[in-house]
């Protein structure tokens, strides 16, 4: 996977990268376990401008937030810091990995978290009562995503930052083949 945040050195030489404060929305592939890569997860992650949040971690220097949504229990369930998530941005930081890294064209960082922690928070009391199964085989059939209506991290991830923080403000097509990135949840588990 490429980044298109900084001129990144080569995988595995072990310079640390920086970042500046801002939302980003990550992808980082998905391990078959020596089948090969499953596809792409994506992510978003956020180093604040100034404020100390709740929930913030250091990596490789850097205070973060990682919002993102795994299968739990069948169901499309969102995490703060998932291990997965964090060793991912840590190694991509520390230039031992790579992963496809875009900017979100919102220029107020702090007020902007707080808008998808609201967004993460609601998520979680509309979906206990809505429940979103996650899908079979994470939603991919031989022609792509299942419906647009089949959502997984992908999804989670682009709607997230389109209902708290507004339309076209990201990428939502990153390297990899991040199935269901075009299909959006609808905007009442977030808001």
């Amino acid at each position: 996977m490429s980044d298109s945040s900084s001129s990144a050195p080569p995988a595995g030489t072990g310079t640390t990268l920086g970042l500046s404060p801002g939302i980003y929305v990550a992808a980082r592939e998905i391990s078959g376990g020596g089948l090969g890569s499953f596809g792409a997860h994506q992510f978003v992650f956020a180093i604040p401008s100034g404020r100390v949040f709740s929930h913030e971690v250091t990596q490789a220097g850097h205070q973060v937030l990682i919002w993102g949504a795994y299968n739990q229990t069948g169901r499309l369930i969102p995490s703060i810091n998932a291990p997965s998530d964090l060793a991912a941005l840590g190694n991509h930081l520390r230039g031992l990995g790579t992963l496809d890294v875009a900017p979100v064209s919102y220029l107020s960082v702090d007020p902007g978290i707080d808008e998808l922690m609201l967004g993460y928070g609601h998520y979680l009391i509309y979906e206990a009562a809505h429940t979103i199964a996650y899908p079979a085989s994470g939603g991919m059939t031989m022609r792509g995503c299942e419906t647009s209506t089949t959502y997984n991290s992908n999804s989670w991830a682009q709607s997230l930052v389109e209902h708290r923080l507004g339309a076209g403000l990201v990428r939502e097509d990153f390297d990899g083949i991040d199935i269901c990135h075009e299909n959006r949840i609808p905007s009442a588990y977030f808001k």
